[in-house]
């Protein structure tokens, strides 16, 4: 009996059917180009959790200097601490974070050559000068220098100020803290600082404060 035989199929078909078998060079350029968009808009939104996150922390921080700070106190007749402004080495006995370090739980709180880790702000970006290993931390104390407001608060009754909601004690050494995912590390327009005010509150400022002298 014969049985009929189908003709192969046109080379023209084949390879019609064979080019189908993978991405053109156009339709890789558009997954190319999604794959871009997307990353555009996962990777701001994750950089700002982060630093939503270090901001977090740098409150963490200011807070557990201020409760050490009301230690102190305890132990010196309710005067703040008589401490320097950020302007000495690490290992001056009169650096904030030296004279706070007992009340720190720092395993060896004389050891004035080891960091304090609540005294760095996890933002801190030392591309423009290392203040960690210039004085020991990445805050800044108020001081007498500064003064739009002439009341330095070292060696202080801690209840010697009137309204101290509005007196700013330590801040961000420098402007750490972005003020939108998009923006760059530049001092200019994009970032901000944390204060410690004398009642334990800590408030963000951004540039425009920072300029203004919102600060102190």
């Amino acid at each position: 009996m014969h049985v009929p035989v189908s003709p192969p199929p046109p080379v023209r078909a084949l390879a019609a059917r064979s080019s189908r078998a993978g991405f053109t060079l156009i339709e890789l350029l558009i997954v190319v180009g999604i794959i871009g968009i997307l990353m555009a808009l996962i990777i701001p939104t994750t950089r700002a959790i982060r630093e939503t996150a270090r901001r977090t922390k740098c409150t963490h921080n200011l807070h557990g200097i201020y409760q050490a700070m009301l230690d102190y106190t305890e132990d010196y007749r309710g005067l703040l601490p008589n401490c320097t402004v950020l302007n000495f080495p690490p290992t001056y006995p009169r650096q904030l974070h030296n004279l706070l370090r007992p009340y720190l739980e720092e395993a060896d709180p004389y050891d004035f050559t080891k960091n304090v880790q609540v005294f760095i702000c996890p933002s801190a970006d030392n591309i423009n000068e290392d203040l960690l290993t210039r004085f020991g931390s990445t805050y800044q104390v108020r001081g007498p220098e500064f003064t739009r407001n002439k009341f330095p608060f070292s060696g202080q009754p801690v209840d010697y100020y009137p309204n101290p909601g509005e007196l700013g004690l330590i801040r961000d050494a420098r402007g750490w803290h972005r003020l939108n995912p998009h923006g760059s590390w530049t001092l200019a327009t994009t970032m901000g600082q944390q204060v410690l005010f004398l009642d334990g509150h800590v408030q963000y400022f951004g540039d425009v404060d920072r300029h203004a002298g919102g600060i102190w």
